[in-house]
């Protein structure tokens, strides 16, 4: 009995410990990896073929477990030497900037951020892309996050670093030309 007890807290141990943990999510074949919280949930994979795709729902915020909304992420790759993901990739990257489109660059990446609504909801949304000139892809990731009253102070500026560490993961892990 007791030896089943201690195997049960060692359990609980390792798990509370995994709890804070990363996952490497392979993309684009196997040759594209990143890595992600284990707080979040993966809500689509589909890791391989000409588009891949992951997409996250991310727990960050409090304020959305009283509402329909949520913080979400998608990373989906583009194999650029066939011509149909070639161009659903570089369509958005030739379109100018909207109005209340703001575009920047980070580490290579071309960042465009915005806003928009779901229902009467409005949300943060930022896109970065990046063409990966090693592997022969474009890269694409979406961080969109709901703008509610009860969002803590300094949550804009939480989820630009989440994406900017992201962004600066799938670099250093893949760097984008042969060294």
């Amino acid at each position: 009995m007791k030896l089943s007890i201690l195997g049960l807290l060692l359990l609980s141990a390792i798990s509370l410990l995994a709890a804070d943990s990363e996952n490497t999510i392979q993309l684009h074949n196997g040759e594209l990896e990143t890595r992600s919280s284990s707080k979040w949930a993966i809500i689509a994979h589909r890791p391989a073929g000409n588009r891949t795709l992951v997409a996250f729902q991310l727990f960050e915020n409090k304020a959305e477990a009283e509402t329909e909304e949520s913080t979400n992420l998608s990373i989906t790759t583009f194999y650029l030497k066939d011509i149909e993901s070639t161009m659903a990739f570089v369509q958005t990257l030739t379109k100018k900037a909207e109005e209340g489109e703001q575009d920047s660059e980070y580490g290579g990446w071309v960042i465009r951020d915005w806003s928009g609504k779901q229902g009467e909801v409005e949300y943060r949304i930022t896109d970065a892309r990046l063409t990966h000139d090693r592997l022969g892809i474009g890269i694409h990731v979406r961080l969109a996050w709901p703008i509610l009253k009860k969002n803590p102070k300094n949550y804009d500026a939480k989820m630009k670093k989440l994406l900017r560490d992201l962004l600066d993961d799938i670099t250093k892990r893949n760097p984008p030309k042969a060294e």
